[in-house]
């Protein structure tokens, strides 16, 4: 029986091993393009395949997405804006600051010091909206472009808006967290 890899070329082996790791996790791998290699491969796609949230998710070198820095942290509190906002603004003693840019297109307010540090949003996490109106962590990356076509080829389940340096996308970690990224301010 033909081996699915034996017609690859390296350089389609050398593509794959950025995507896939065969790293044991303790520095050892089995040879790019060896029969090692191959069946480590169809073990790590068909483990992906039955259970993909489960698979080791790794970066090489080459990958291309930078984070910059934090953003904030968004936080749902549906039905409960007032008691929140009072939480957050008087007890804790940040400011209340103005909301501006895709943050306006939900119920809720931030806070913060200087710069917003909390997104509270008072807007049920449901329909095409979910990932933005879930608890999300959103952090700041060197080039919005090139990280929104990263996380497209890592997952399809993502929303996606705006264009330019005004993009922000939205995915799921492997255990079902957002994540939101968007341009370092002066960056791109």
């Amino acid at each position: 029986m033909e081996n699915q890899f034996d017609n690859c070329s390296s350089n389609w082996c050398a593509l794959v091993g950025k995507q896939i790791s065969t790293d044991d996790g303790q520095g050892h791998r089995p040879d790019m393009g060896s029969a090692e290699w191959r069946s480590a491969v169809e073990l790590m796609i068909s483990s992906y395949k039955k259970n993909p949230t489960s698979s080791r998710v790794t970066r090489t070198g080459d990958n291309i997405m930078k984070i910059t820095g934090f953003n904030h942290i968004g936080l749902n509190a549906v039905d409960k804006h007032d008691e929140t906002f009072s939480f957050y603004t008087e007890f804790l003693g940040l400011q209340d600051i103005e909301r501006s840019g895709a943050a306006t297109m939900v119920n809720g307010f931030w806070a913060g010091t200087e710069r917003p540090l909390v997104h509270v949003i008072t807007d049920k996490a449901e329909g095409p909206m979910a990932m933005p109106n879930n608890t999300h962590l959103s952090l700041y990356v060197d080039n919005i472009d090139e990280a929104v076509a990263e996380v497209k080829g890592y997952t399809e389940e993502l929303l996606h808006v705006g264009e330019g340096t005004s993009q922000i996308i939205w995915f799921k970690d492997p255990a079902g967290n957002t994540v939101e990224l968007q341009q370092e301010p002066g960056g791109g």
